[in-house]
Formats: C-alpha cells, sequence, structure tokens
C-alpha cells in the first residue's frame, strides 16, 4: 500500500514539475524592468518641493480655468510668431538689454498683449488646458503640443522681461517673473502628458533665475533675502527639472525596454509619466514583435487603460493600439 502511495506522489509531482515547464514553454516571461526604474524614489511624483510663496507674497486663489486666458496668450504668440522669434535671436536680446529701442513698439505692444492674458490666468488657482484647448486625444509622441505652445508664450513673456529690465523698470520685470512662475506651476500640476509636467518645471527654474539676477542688479543689499528666496527656488526647480527630463528620457527611446514602461504604467505616481509611457507602448508593438511576453502585457495593458474612466490614460491606450508602422519608422526617425 505505502508503495502505491509513494508512486502516487511521485508521479503528482513529475506531472506538476511538467506543467510548469509547459507552462514557462507557452507563455514566456515579460521583459523585466531595469535597475532605472528599481531605484528607491522613481515612481515617486516630480515636484519642486518648495512653495510658489518662497518667492511670491500669495498663492493664486481666483475661480476659474487659467486657461481660458493662457489660451489668448498662446493666440498672440501665434499670430506674431515671427517678429517674436526674430527678437529671441541671441545678437538681438543682447542688443535690447543694452538699447531697448531695439525692439520694435508694435513688438512691445504684441508682448504686453500677451502679458495681459497671463497675467489674468496667473490669478486663478487652477489651470485645465489638455483636451480643452488644442488637440482632443493623443497621439504617440514624446512632444504635447500645449506644452509646447505655453513654453513660446513663456519665451515672450521672458523677452518683455528683459525690455523692461534694460530700461530698469525693476517692478515690472519682477511681475513679469513672478505671472511667469504661475504660469509654470499650472502646467507642472496639470499632470496630464510628461512634456507639460518637464517644460513648466523649466519655466519655473528659469523664471527664479531670472528674478535672482533682477534683485541682484536692483540692488544686492536691499533685496539680499528675495535674493536667497528666488535662488533656493531656482535650485530646487532646477533638481526637479533635471529629474522629470530623466525619467522622460528612460521612458521614450528608439527601442524602449518595456519592462520600464509596465512598471511605470503600473506603480508611477505620476499621471504624467503612465501616460508617455502607455504611449510608448505603441513603440513596443514594433520594436518587440519577437517577444510574445511582452506582446501579451502590451495587449493586456492598452486594453485596461482603453476602457478605464481616466479620459488621458485612455487616450494614451488608444493612440497606442491604433499606431501604424509607419506612424512608427516617422516617430522613430526623429520626425
Amino acid at each position: 500500500m505505502g508503495t502505491k502511495i509513494g508512486w502516487a506522489i511521485a508521479i503528482f509531482l513529475v506531472l506538476g514539475i511538467a506543467a510548469i515547464v509547459v507552462v514557462k514553454v507557452a507563455i514566456p516571461a515579460a521583459t523585466p524592468p531595469t535597475n532605472e526604474t528599481l531605484r528607491r524614489g522613481f515612481m515617486s511624483k516630480v515636484e519642486v518641493g518648495k512653495p510658489l510663496t518662497l518667492v511670491l507674497d500669495a498663492e493664486p486663489t481666483a475661480p476659474g480655468n487659467a486657461a481660458d486666458d493662457y489660451v489668448k496668450a498662446v493666440a498672440v504668440y501665434t499670430d506674431n510668431a515671427d517678429a517674436i522669434k526674430a527678437a529671441m535671436a541671441d545678437d538681438v536680446r543682447l542688443k535690447i538689454f543694452s538699447d531697448t529701442s531695439v525692439l520694435p513698439q508694435s513688438t512691445v505692444e504684441v508682448l504686453n498683449a500677451l502679458r495681459t492674458h497671463v497675467a489674468a490666468g496667473a490669478k486663478k488657482k487652477e489651470m485645465r488646458y489638455s483636451f480643452e484647448y488644442g488637440p482632443k486625444e493623443f497621439l504617440v509622441g514624446s512632444r504635447w503640443q500645449p506644452g509646447v505652445d505655453l513654453h513660446g508664450v513663456w519665451k515672450g513673456m521672458e523677452l518683455l522681461w528683459l525690455y523692461h529690465l534694460g530700461r530698469k523698470e525693476y517692478d515690472q520685470a519682477i511681475d513679469i517673473l513672478q505671472e511667469a512662475l504661475i504660469l509654470g506651476k499650472h502646467m507642472t500640476d496639470e499632470r496630464v502628458h510628461a512634456d507639460m509636467l518637464a517644460r513648466g518645471l523649466q519655466i519655473q527654474r528659469d523664471a527664479a533665475n531670472k528674478l535672482f539676477a533682477t534683485y541682484q542688479q536692483r540692488d544686492p543689499q536691499a533685496y539680499a533675502q528675495q535674493m536667497n528666496a528666488a535662488n533656493e527656488y531656482f535650485t530646487a526647480a532646477q533638481s526637479a527639472a533635471a529629474t522629470a527630463n530623466e525619467k522622460i528620457n528612460v521612458i521614450w527611446r528608439a527601442k524602449p525596454n518595456p519592462g520600464d514602461l509596465f512598471n511605470i504604467i503600473e506603480n508611477d505616481e505620476d499621471r504624467s509619466y503612465k501616460v508617455l509611457a502607455t504611449l510608448t507602448l505603441g513603440l513596443v508593438r514594433y520594436t518587440h514583435k519577437s517577444r510574445p511576453g511582452d506582446q501579451r502585457v502590451v495587449a493586456k495593458l492598452i486594453e485596461q487603460h482603453a476602457g478605464g474612466s481616466d479620459p488621458f490614460l485612455a487616450s494614451a491606450a488608444k493612440a497606442a493600439k491604433n499606431l501604424s508602422e509607419d506612424e512608427f519608422l516617422y516617430e522613430i526617425s526623429g520626425r
């Protein structure tokens, strides 16, 4: 009797091991994540970590959607892009500072109109730009046009700041930079696309740096406290901006690591990076065709988010699913 039981157990174990082997062969494992996304803190939200009140008297509190105003600033920039871009040239920028008459009065008026809309938006507590203005859905790619547009608005504000700084109109110059800081913070806080987030952090970094320079030129002794505060915010924003770009570089590559994308989509605290990683699944559909384990997880994640309640993740999943091979080749060629 004991022998029969022993044989039964042995057969059961052999069959169990065989089943495990068959499962592993039939369902290959997906690519694991790399140490880049496994390191401590990688999945945390990317934030400046310093309050705006470090460099502003108060946070914006007005109701409404700041994007209602910012979109008007984008229209001013777009309609006058040639004149503004001409003034952005390095040699012209140097001349503007030493001789503000180099900037035509017509361009100054355009920049003032742009600033009027930014100032109005900077009074409001929140911004909802993506899918309310511009494209109503994502396409596979690392750039997000609303972020590009708002970054252009900042460049217009930067020119106007330089104009007032050259004229020693310090109050005006400081106000412009503080309004730009809020624009950048609004972009960061939207948490929809990594490109918008990264550009918002870059604006905050650059505006804080220029705020320091403005106080320094005005009176470094009288404004030492403000200079220290601006430098503290700049340092924090610079670190955050660098982290934001590093995360984008981990996600968006000619041949992405599927395991890192899966890890980010499932575990990142920041929707901005979940969205970009989900969009990048469109590339993985072609770069890892010969890896059924990866394709299985890609299909699962696309299906899960395409039918989910978050409209941004849903749009990203649908874009990844619908990416054609021609579009894929266009993306990896660098446009």
